[in-house]
């Protein structure tokens, strides 16, 4: 690599570094939710930015594209193999007796994941694998490693919705343990976006099944998994921005200068919530923490 006299990359490698960048970003979903983040890297300069994600979230990514003055392009794939939806739950009993070797068993707890790979294990000849998030990542591979082979003797896969984190998963079918999750501070329905994700892990293309299916351990969970994944999914009305540690920091200097005090980052916290405000084009630059 040609190198310029301080030390950096020089300008024709810089010229080749920024036309070969490309940046994917993934789960335009995740824009929509206050529990997870998605960082928009507008401080590099890719010649691309690939934004991978449902059609929920096009007008958002195409006014923020306008914004920033780039050009926005709309590409759409189709799923390769098809998704099937049951008639029916899994059994009139509601337990985990007739399972099938390539199923996948979500639910949203660790303690209920722990109960079920008992359950199953107790009821029927087949060995579970386990995922779930706060797995560490070699773990979470290993697993999957195992239940993807067929020859492992570990049948069935019982995990949350971490089987979408960057795992390709062999999964037959998806069956909802139930369709209800905390979002830390409440138990709440999954909404349709995220049925249709979690659903949509079964048949994938690189799997050896032709297509996917998916139920629910409960006949009322079912009605509502057949009602999301026949509807489309509602576009996400609108977007928060994530402050930066820099802007926290700056606000706190400011924040204490003003008030001439030592202030705990709670309370720091709290009032940049309530007074930061996005400056539009235009407008003036405002001065005073306290007028944020």
């Amino acid at each position: 690599m040609d190198e310029s006299a301080d030390g950096g990359a020089g300008e024709g490698e810089q010229e080749r570094i920024r036309a070969n960048s490309y940046l994917e970003q993934e789960r335009t979903r995740a824009i929509a939710f206050r529990s997870r983040a998605t960082f928009a890297h507008t401080f590099v300069w890719p010649q691309e930015i690939h934004v991978c994600g449902g059609l929920e979230a096009e007008n958002l990514v195409r006014d923020f594209a306008a914004l920033c003055g780039d050009e926005f392009e709309l590409q759409t794939y189709g799923r390769f193999n098809k998704l099937v939806c049951s008639d029916v739950p899994l059994n009139p009993r509601s337990n985990y007796a007739t399972v099938r070797p390539g199923d996948c068993v979500v639910a949203f707890n660790r303690n209920d994941i722990y109960a079920i790979r008992k359950e199953i294990e107790e009821l029927t000849p087949y060995k579970c694998c386990v995922v779930y998030g706060n797995l560490p990542p070699e773990t979470r591979a290993s697993q999957a490693k195992m239940f993807n082979d067929p020859d492992s003797g570990y049948d069935i896969l019982v995990a949350s919705d971490a089987i979408g984190m960057g795992l390709n998963l062999n999964i037959r079918r998806v069956v909802f343990h139930s369709i209800y999750k905390s979002n830390g501070r409440q138990v709440v329905r999954l909404d349709h976006s995220s049925m249709k994700q979690i659903a949509g892990r079964a048949g994938r293309r690189s799997s050896p099944f032709k297509f996917g299916e998916v139920t629910t351990r409960t006949a009322e969970d079912l009605v509502h998994i057949k009602s999301a994944l026949g509807k489309e999914i509602e576009p996400i009305p609108k977007a928060g921005l994530l402050p930066t540690v820099e802007h926290v920091e700056s606000f706190a200097v400011a924040l204490e200068e003003q008030e001439g005090r030592s202030i705990v980052l709670s309370e720091i916290v709290d009032k940049f919530a309530k007074l930061a405000k996005v400056r539009r084009d235009g407008e003036e630059p405002i001065p005073s923490a306290s007028t944020c």
